[in-house]
This record gives C-alpha cells, sequence and structure tokens, in this order.
C-alpha cells in the first residue's frame, strides 16, 4: 500500500511539473503574439510593374503573428466600379534575415450577385494563384534585399491553358536621407510569364517615405513611388497614406 502511494504522488508531481512546464510555454507564446490592422489609401494599385487599376484604391491588411510565424490577409478595392479587386491569404514564416512566404491571390468579379467560386480549387478553373516566395534582407550586412516568387498552382495558364510559372525577381536598396526612407528596386522576369512575353524587366523606380507628425502622438505615413515598366513602356507616380 505504501509503495503504491508512493508512486501516485511521484506521478501527480510529474504530472504538475508537466502542466506547469505547458502553463510556461503558453505564457511565452502569448507574449510573442500580436494582432494588427491597417489600411492604405493610393493614387493607383501598380504591383511588379503592372497597373492593375484606374483609379484610387483602398488596400486593407490585417495580420495575426505569432513568434516567427505571420498570418494576414491583404486586399485592394477602387474607388470607381473596376473589374479587377483582390483578397489576398498570406502564410510566412521569418528566420534571421530570410523569410518564407505563401500567397494566396483571388481576384473576384467586382459584382454583388457573381458567384466567383471562392472555394473551387480545379487547377484548370481556380480563381486562386498560389505563389511560394523568398525574402533575403541584409545581403552583405547592407540594406540590399532580395526576393524571388513562382506561381505554383492555379489561375496562372496561358491561352492554351498551359501552366507559365510566372516568377518575379526584385533586388531593392533602402537608406535614410534627413527625415526620409528612400528605396530603389529593379524587377524581372525570367521568361514568359503573365508579367511579359519573355525575358523583361518589368519594374524599376524610386520610392520615399516619411512619417509627418500630426500632433505629440499622433503621426500619418505616407509615400510616393515613381515606377517605370520598362516592358510595356510605361511609367506611374503613385502616392499612398497609411492608417
Amino acid at each position: 500500500m505504501n509503495n503504491a502511494k508512493k508512486i501516485s504522488r511521484s506521478r501527480l508531481l510529474y504530472l504538475g511539473l508537466i502542466l506547469a512546464s505547458c502553463f510556461q510555454n503558453i505564457k511565452a507564446q502569448k507574449s510573442n503574439m500580436s494582432i494588427d490592422a491597417r489600411a492604405d489609401i493610393v493614387s493607383r494599385y501598380i504591383w511588379r510593374g503592372m497597373n492593375l487599376s484606374t483609379s484610387p484604391a483602398i488596400q486593407p491588411n490585417i495580420e495575426f503573428n505569432i513568434g516567427n510565424f505571420c498570418l494576414g490577409s491583404w486586399g485592394s478595392y477602387t474607388f470607381s466600379s473596376e473589374p479587377y479587386q483582390e483578397v489576398d491569404l498570406y502564410l510566412s514564416y521569418s528566420f534571421n534575415s530570410i523569410t518564407l512566404t505563401i500567397n494566396n491571390y483571388f481576384v473576384p468579379v467586382d459584382s454583388i450577385s457573381f458567384n466567383n467560386n471562392y472555394f473551387n480549387w480545379n487547377k484548370n478553373t481556380t480563381p486562386h494563384a498560389l505563389e511560394a516566395m523568398v525574402s533575403i534582407d541584409n545581403i552583405f550586412n547592407s540594406s540590399l534585399s532580395f526576393s524571388s516568387a513562382t506561381i505554383l498552382y492555379g489561375n496562372d495558364l496561358d491561352g492554351d491553358g498551359n501552366k507559365y510559372f510566372s516568377t518575379y525577381f526584385e533586388l531593392n536598396h533602402a537608406l535614410n536621407i534627413g527625415d526620409n526612407e528612400v528605396s530603389s528596386f529593379l524587377g524581372l522576369t525570367p521568361f514568359e510569364s503573365l508579367y511579359a512575353e519573355g525575358f523583361s524587366v518589368t519594374n524599376i523606380g524610386l520610392s520615399v517615405s516619411r512619417k509627418v507628425q500630426l500632433s505629440d502622438h499622433v503621426s500619418l505615413p505616407f509615400y510616393g513611388s515613381f515606377i517605370i515598366n520598362p516592358n510595356s513602356e510605361n511609367a506611374y507616380l503613385v502616392f499612398g497614406l497609411s492608417f
């Protein structure tokens, strides 16, 4: 009987240690958790050198972060009635200076009554496009960064129904000049894709961002970008506000 009591007490002590460890882990995880909601208003939606709107747009974003993981949703809705609107989901994992991301692009038809088949995942008819992306910051301990993105599944087909595997590379260099953060960028596609009919530089530009202090406790971030797409021979000047 005494031995049984000793075993029972040992088990209770062991269980107590496990529960204490679990509660400690949960507490530590909660300290690394955050959620954020914000939005941008842009004069034009330009993505990787492509013009995706002909009017200003509001671009809301919600993010949930826990540790090195980030789960979020991002959208773009124009102020005027246009066929192109966007609702995305993304999941990323960051370690050191590397970020791995899966993007789920969804482009619904802008109509109240239209069924956009959000749950259709047929490889030939799905409105979704799944993209794998790798970003590397602080290359050579500098402000140089590089990103590579490839669409692996879904709405990325040529006129014959074949997969493009649309791929995009971008180099970005950032520096501070006074109160301004200035970044220059160059983006290209290595072969035929949704971006161009073959190897092309599609995105060259300069962005300037700063915060305007409205009061002692309130500031308003804003930015401007000058963008050239050599492939389509177009240029854009874009202005944006964040809040």
